[in-house]
């Protein structure tokens, strides 16, 4: 599967090294059930990455976007803390990780990176992201 560009160089292969191979028709189910379920407005009741292809689909769908956001908020907070060093990040609901893709990228210093998430599924598709990661994360 192919991952939306422009975004991060190396966050998009790692995502279509994760993705490649998996059958495009689960996923597009899968995404609409992430999309009806993120805009009905209801809080859920159970778990949204409830399987594997479910926080597949939303590692392809939402974790681009996740990224470029915090990137350009640790752009922002870069130019107004010049210099600012990070060695570690705790990202809490942080699903399959973009956040701390985006930390890893941005600081060079960054040694310890932890993401916590209710979802199992997401933090294993997310572990399998990150070993196409960045050398640091």
């Amino acid at each position: 599967m192919r991952v939306p560009s422009p975004f991060t160089p190396s966050l998009a292969p790692a995502l279509e090294a994760v993705l490649d191979g998996l059958p495009a028709d689960a996923l597009r189910r899968a995404t609409a059930s992430l999309i009806e379920a993120y805009r009905s407005g209801t809080p859920p009741t159970a778990q949204v990455l409830h399987d594997p292809t479910t926080a597949a689909a939303y590692a392809a769908y939402r974790m681009p976007a996740t990224h470029a956001a915090v990137t350009r908020a640790v752009r922002h907070t870069t130019d107004l803390v010049p210099g600012l060093r990070v060695g570690s990040v705790v990202d809490i609901g942080g699903g399959t990780g973009a956040a701390t893709w985006a930390v890893a990228q941005a600081f060079p210093d960054l040694t310890t990176a932890t993401v916590a998430d209710g979802s199992t599924d997401a933090l294993a598709t997310g572990r399998r992201i990150a070993r196409h990661g960045p050398p640091r994360a």
